[in-house]
């Protein structure tokens, strides 16, 4: 017997030392919400140590009750149901007041050297990936305000994404064109003109600014001002605007004058 718990407090110094180094939030509470194993890592987030965690609860160091009360919420969920848990991203705030973002499973755990059902849980961090796809978003919903044409294209020449306005200068919906071509709207003349004069210059430049004449959905020439900047990727930035308009007015005051 004697042996058999100094092989145990053994084998858990070394799941300790290897949880330990891992910088996922890893930890077992039983079905009181009391701490029965926990990492460095959440440790550090509650700015407390391991053995001051062990026999703890959340609502002893969270900043938040309202985190500690999900938190307890999440952890009663599974060991009711006995099933595990997947939460996409929830809050942690900090010792130092910084809330942080994880993603967090929990699945029903039967402690060795206690009774009762516990959960254990891993957490990993995922507060800069949230932040950019804030930003991305921040991005996109301008990029659909914007009054200019915007789209981009892939190296082979085929929309992967376009605005609304962009689309509109042609009468077509985004829909209708991502994964078409970009020559399904210029004729064949106007085709070869851009590829003689104007990707040379893309690819010598990174970037080309100029007019082209496209078609719309009905045949009818649009006249565009356009812009054109090349990633390395290959992919092409593509920003349009109609300017028929005032090419017309142009040319009637062209004939006036004449």
């Amino acid at each position: 017997r004697r042996q058999n718990r100094r092989q145990a407090r053994e084998e858990r110094q070394r799941l300790r030392q290897i949880t330990d180094l891992l910088p996922q939030l890893v930890f077992a509470k039983d079905e009181s919400g009391t701490f029965i194993l926990a990492n460095e890592a959440v440790a550090d987030a509650y700015g407390t140590t391991v053995d001051k965690l062990q026999g703890a609860k959340d609502i002893d160091f969270a900043e938040s009750e309202a985190e500690a009360d999900q938190f307890r919420a999440d952890d009663r969920a599974v060991i009711d149901s006995g099933e595990p848990k997947e939460i996409d991203a929830e809050p942690l705030t900090t010792a130092d007041g910084t809330e942080r973002i994880f993603a967090t499973k929990k699945i029903p755990y039967d402690p060795v050297d206690s009774s009762g059902d516990a959960i254990l849980g891993v957490s990993t961090e995922i507060t800069e990936l949230k932040q950019r796809e804030k930003e991305l978003e921040v991005q996109s919903a301008a990029m659909e305000a914007a009054m200019d044409g915007i789209s981009i294209l892939d190296a082979d020449g085929e929309y992967i994404y376009m605005n609304e306005a962009h689309a509109a200068v042609f009468d077509y919906n985004p829909d209708d064109l991502l994964g078409s071509s970009w020559r399904r709207l210029y004729d064949e003349e106007e085709i070869r003109r851009l590829e003689a004069d104007v990707f040379p210059t893309l690819e010598a430049q990174g970037q080309w600014r100029g007019e082209t004449i496209g078609r719309r959905r009905d045949g009818t020439p649009v006249s565009q001002e356009i812009t054109l900047s090349s990633l390395p990727d290959g992919k092409l930035i593509c920003t349009n605007r109609d300017i028929t308009e005032r090419k017309d007015r142009q040319s009637e005051l062209e004939q006036y004058e004449a």
